[in-house]
Protein backbone atom coordinates (compact mmCIF):
# COMPACT_ATOMS: atom_id res chain seq x y z
CA UNK A 1 0.00 0.00 0.00
CA UNK A 2 1.40 3.39 -0.95
CA UNK A 3 1.41 6.25 1.47
CA UNK A 4 -0.88 9.11 0.43
CA UNK A 5 0.75 12.46 -0.02
CA UNK A 6 -0.55 15.22 2.22
CA UNK A 7 -1.50 18.32 0.25
CA UNK A 8 -1.07 21.79 1.72
CA UNK A 9 -3.45 24.72 1.82
CA UNK A 10 -3.62 28.03 3.68
CA UNK A 11 -6.51 29.33 5.75
CA UNK A 12 -6.10 32.85 7.15
CA UNK A 13 -2.33 32.54 6.76
CA UNK A 14 -2.08 29.23 8.63
CA UNK A 15 -0.92 25.96 7.07
CA UNK A 16 -3.26 22.98 6.85
CA UNK A 17 -2.66 19.57 5.33
CA UNK A 18 -5.21 17.24 3.81
CA UNK A 19 -5.68 13.93 2.12
CA UNK A 20 -8.58 12.13 0.55
CA UNK A 21 -9.07 8.46 -0.17
CA UNK A 22 -11.72 6.20 -1.67
CA UNK A 23 -12.37 2.96 0.21
CA UNK A 24 -14.86 0.10 0.05
CA UNK A 25 -16.71 -1.28 3.05
CA UNK A 26 -16.70 -5.03 3.54
CA UNK A 27 -20.29 -5.24 4.72
CA UNK A 28 -22.83 -3.02 3.04
CA UNK A 29 -26.43 -3.07 1.88
CA UNK A 30 -26.64 -0.35 -0.79
CA UNK A 31 -23.12 0.62 -1.87
CA UNK A 32 -19.59 -0.11 -0.62
CA UNK A 33 -18.19 3.29 -1.71
CA UNK A 34 -16.83 5.71 0.91
CA UNK A 35 -14.82 8.89 0.47
CA UNK A 36 -12.72 9.78 3.52
CA UNK A 37 -11.41 13.34 3.82
CA UNK A 38 -8.84 14.09 6.53
CA UNK A 39 -7.63 17.61 7.33
CA UNK A 40 -4.83 18.49 9.76
CA UNK A 41 -3.73 21.88 11.05
CA UNK A 42 0.01 22.20 10.59
CA UNK A 43 1.82 19.95 13.04
CA UNK A 44 -1.28 19.00 15.06
CA UNK A 45 -1.43 15.48 13.61
CA UNK A 46 -3.21 13.90 16.59
CA UNK A 47 -6.39 15.95 16.16
CA UNK A 48 -7.47 16.01 12.51
CA UNK A 49 -11.03 16.41 11.29
CA UNK A 50 -12.14 13.33 9.39
CA UNK A 51 -15.30 13.19 7.26
CA UNK A 52 -16.78 9.88 6.19
CA UNK A 53 -18.93 10.24 3.09
CA UNK A 54 -20.62 6.87 2.74
CA UNK A 55 -22.71 6.53 -0.36
CA UNK A 56 -24.60 3.82 1.51
CA UNK A 57 -25.86 6.38 4.07
CA UNK A 58 -27.41 8.50 1.35
CA UNK A 59 -28.85 5.61 -0.65
CA UNK A 60 -30.16 3.94 2.50
CA UNK A 61 -31.88 7.14 3.61
CA UNK A 62 -33.50 7.50 0.20
CA UNK A 63 -34.61 3.86 0.15
CA UNK A 64 -36.18 4.04 3.62
CA UNK A 65 -37.96 7.32 2.87
CA UNK A 66 -39.14 6.65 -0.68
CA UNK A 67 -42.34 8.69 -0.27
CA UNK A 68 -40.72 11.65 1.48
CA UNK A 69 -40.22 14.78 -0.64
CA UNK A 70 -37.29 15.85 1.56
CA UNK A 71 -35.33 12.75 0.59
CA UNK A 72 -35.77 12.88 -3.17
CA UNK A 73 -32.09 13.67 -3.64
CA UNK A 74 -29.17 11.46 -2.78
CA UNK A 75 -25.40 11.59 -2.88
CA UNK A 76 -23.16 9.24 -4.85
CA UNK A 77 -19.46 8.58 -4.20
CA UNK A 78 -18.59 6.20 -7.03
CA UNK A 79 -15.34 4.41 -7.66
CA UNK A 80 -14.95 5.88 -11.14
CA UNK A 81 -14.86 9.46 -9.88
CA UNK A 82 -12.42 9.29 -6.98
CA UNK A 83 -13.00 12.34 -4.83
CA UNK A 84 -16.00 13.57 -6.80
CA UNK A 85 -19.41 13.51 -5.14
CA UNK A 86 -22.65 13.86 -7.08
CA UNK A 87 -26.03 14.74 -5.65
CA UNK A 88 -28.86 13.78 -7.94
CA UNK A 89 -32.23 15.45 -7.39
CA UNK A 90 -34.62 12.92 -8.84
CA UNK A 91 -37.30 14.23 -11.16
CA UNK A 92 -35.71 17.69 -11.45
CA UNK A 93 -32.59 17.05 -13.47
CA UNK A 94 -30.58 19.09 -10.93
CA UNK A 95 -27.10 17.74 -10.27
CA UNK A 96 -24.78 19.15 -7.60
CA UNK A 97 -21.08 18.28 -7.81
CA UNK A 98 -18.53 18.56 -4.99
CA UNK A 99 -14.95 17.70 -5.93
CA UNK A 100 -12.90 16.80 -2.85
CA UNK A 101 -9.73 17.15 -4.93
CA UNK A 102 -10.15 20.94 -5.21
CA UNK A 103 -8.45 23.01 -2.49
CA UNK A 104 -11.32 25.55 -2.42
CA UNK A 105 -13.74 22.77 -1.48
CA UNK A 106 -11.41 21.52 1.27
CA UNK A 107 -10.95 25.07 2.61
CA UNK A 108 -14.75 25.45 2.86
CA UNK A 109 -14.99 22.16 4.77
CA UNK A 110 -12.12 23.10 7.12
CA UNK A 111 -13.66 26.50 7.87
CA UNK A 112 -17.03 24.83 8.56
CA UNK A 113 -15.29 22.35 10.88
CA UNK A 114 -13.55 25.16 12.78
CA UNK A 115 -16.92 26.91 13.22
CA UNK A 116 -18.50 23.67 14.45
CA UNK A 117 -16.20 22.54 17.24
CA UNK A 118 -12.97 21.40 15.63
CA UNK A 119 -10.07 22.76 17.67
CA UNK A 120 -6.88 21.02 16.53
CA UNK A 121 -4.67 22.95 18.97
CA UNK A 122 -6.59 21.78 22.06
CA UNK A 123 -8.05 18.41 21.04
CA UNK A 124 -6.08 15.23 21.71
CA UNK A 125 -7.87 12.92 19.27
CA UNK A 126 -9.48 13.10 15.83
CA UNK A 127 -12.89 14.69 15.37
CA UNK A 128 -14.76 12.22 13.19
CA UNK A 129 -17.94 13.07 11.33
CA UNK A 130 -19.63 9.78 10.52
CA UNK A 131 -22.43 11.28 8.42
CA UNK A 132 -20.39 13.69 6.35
CA UNK A 133 -23.14 14.31 3.80
CA UNK A 134 -24.99 16.34 6.44
CA UNK A 135 -22.01 18.72 6.40
CA UNK A 136 -21.73 18.68 2.61
CA UNK A 137 -25.39 19.72 2.42
CA UNK A 138 -24.84 22.54 4.94
CA UNK A 139 -21.69 24.09 3.40
CA UNK A 140 -21.86 26.89 0.85
CA UNK A 141 -19.11 25.80 -1.55
CA UNK A 142 -17.30 28.18 -3.91
CA UNK A 143 -18.14 27.98 -7.59
CA UNK A 144 -15.65 25.71 -9.38
CA UNK A 145 -13.04 27.47 -11.49
CA UNK A 146 -12.46 24.53 -13.82
CA UNK A 147 -10.26 21.47 -13.48
CA UNK A 148 -6.77 22.70 -12.71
Amino acid sequence: MTKRKLRELKIEGKAYLWTRKHVHLESYVYSPCVEVLTIYKGDYKKAPIRLFLREEDSLGQRSQNRNSVTHEACWFAHDGGDGVLWKASFGTGVLKVVNLNHPGVVVAIAKFALQNGWSPETMRSPMEIDYGFDWIDAIDFPEPRGDK
